[in-house]
């Protein structure tokens, strides 16, 4: 457990100031946006991470998958990307494209579908190339390429703040040109010491077999944590919306640390070998998770009224209610972000698809049902009842399918606890020390 500990730690540590980076980011451009202009923003960026998602076909992972167990090298997996990504990228932009192309204010049909075409292009390449990394188990590499779309918004964010020239189209360049700026970077991090970029086609049958159920588990965990602005927009405006985005993304930045662990774990058990399991680990792991996330909750509902109105202002008042309201979905999704990774990096993408699915029709449900009379809280409360029912499902079908006893997700063990602060007392110093350097 300690290599494990000892990669969660260099990026919880090491990359903690990225995190300031995203919030700073999303500061300045919900300070300077109206609620209505940031429920836009949340809904096309939104849109636009969900196309790329979905429409990889869930390559990323099934290049971690195929790497790690030797049946690809990292320089095939790139010349595998480059040659699907441009089809993949038009059939997804597409998508998008006809559900918003004449829809958002102050730009035109022309201005959208470049936005469009440019962001789902970028987004997707990034994704797809982390499944070098994560292959080889370059964890450096992947929290580069994760960081640095979010260090060129927050530095774009700052230009447009400081030349008072925020708008929404600017603010959609900004989130695009982040990625954009990180293709070239992300393809130099996956050909260094990768051989030849020879596409692997011949493997595509099988990669898609066990990504795109992964794919499409993934979509639909981060529909779920999006689903109720989309209905909140429908019943109460994009004001609304921005409301609920605003919230949501400040809950989201706490998860930060729980998302960045679980693909630790997706790495590490993707490169196992055959028939070992990690499970069990993994599950005491979340439990600490989920009970620390709880304590957290309790701290985040009670500032987070007074928190936003301060930072935000005055129209975001409403969000402060939404985010109190989200904070207690904060330990189950947390939670849940350790567990599923770590059966998908084992070759087994099903895992859990039929809660997750379920859990998106009780969030989805929840949200039709609440949204036309409490609004953004009303989205707020089905987002939290989906959170822990897909924990539970999670839980039940861990029970079923490795026998692990439900008290491993719910009773802490003292052990791990210690030895995980021994080992951070040692590596701690260190990661600091080249920080700083």
């Amino acid at each position: 457990m300690s290599d494990l500990v000892r990669q969660a730690v260099t990026i919880l540590f090491a990359r903690g100031f990225i995190r300031i980076a995203q919030f700073v980011a999303f500061l300045l451009l919900a300070r300077f946006m109206t609620p209505a202009e940031f429920g836009w923003f949340g809904i096309v960026t939104t849109a636009m991470t969900l196309a790329a998602m979905l429409g990889s076909l869930g390559l990323r992972q099934s290049f971690t998958y195929e790497i790690g167990q030797k049946r690809m090298t990292p320089g095939e997996a790139v010349g595998t990307t480059l040659v699907l990504w441009p089809v993949l990228t038009l059939f997804s932009a597409a998508v998008i494209y006809l559900l918003y192309g004449d829809q958002i204010p102050g730009l035109s049909s022309l201005q959208t579908g470049g936005l469009i075409v440019l962001g789902v292009a970028a987004t997707m390449f990034v994704m797809l190339i982390q499944g070098v990394y994560l292959g080889r188990g370059d964890i450096n590499a992947f929290s580069f390429s994760e960081t640095l779309p979010r260090i060129a918004l927050m530095i774009f964010a700052a230009g447009l703040a400081l030349t008072a020239s925020v708008t929404l189209f600017t603010a959609l360049w900004a989130h695009v040109g982040g990625f954009v700026l990180a293709v070239p970077v992300a393809l130099w991090l996956a050909l260094r010491g990768a051989g030849k970029p020879l596409p692997r086609l011949d493997r595509l049958g099988g990669m898609l077999g066990y990504g795109l159920i992964f794919a499409f588990n993934l979509f639909v965990i981060t529909l779920c944590s999006r689903i109720s602005m989309f209905v909140i927009e429908n019943y109460w405006g994009a004001e609304a919306a921005g409301q609920f985005f605003a919230a949501v993304r400040v809950n989201e930045i706490f998860l930060q640390a729980a998302t960045a662990l679980g693909m630790v774990l997706f790495s590490n058990a993707a490169r196992q070998e055959p028939g070992v399991s990690v499970l069990g680990r993994n599950a005491r792991i979340a439990c600490w998770i989920f009970w620390f996330f709880l304590a957290l909750a309790i701290l985040v509902a009670f500032a987070a009224p007074q928190l936003l109105t301060i930072i935000l202002g005055g129209n975001y008042a409403p969000a402060g209610t939404a985010l109190q309201i989200l904070a207690f979905g904060l330990a189950p999704a947390a939670a849940g972000k350790v567990i599923y990774p770590t059966l998908a990096g084992q070759g087994k993408p099903f895992f859990g698809t039929p809660v997750i699915i379920f859990s998106l029709l009780i969030n989805l449900g929840l949200a039709f049902a609440l949204v036309p009379t409490l609004g953004v809280h009303g989205g707020a409360w089905a987002l939290v009842v989906g959170q822990y029912v897909l924990l539970a499902g999670y839980m039940v079908s861990c029970r079923r399918l490795e026998n692990i006893p439900f008290r491993t997700f719910l009773v802490p063990r003292i052990y791990d606890l210690k030895q995980s602060v021994r080992i951070m007392r040692s590596k701690i110093p260190n990661v600091l020390r080249r920080t700083n350097n």
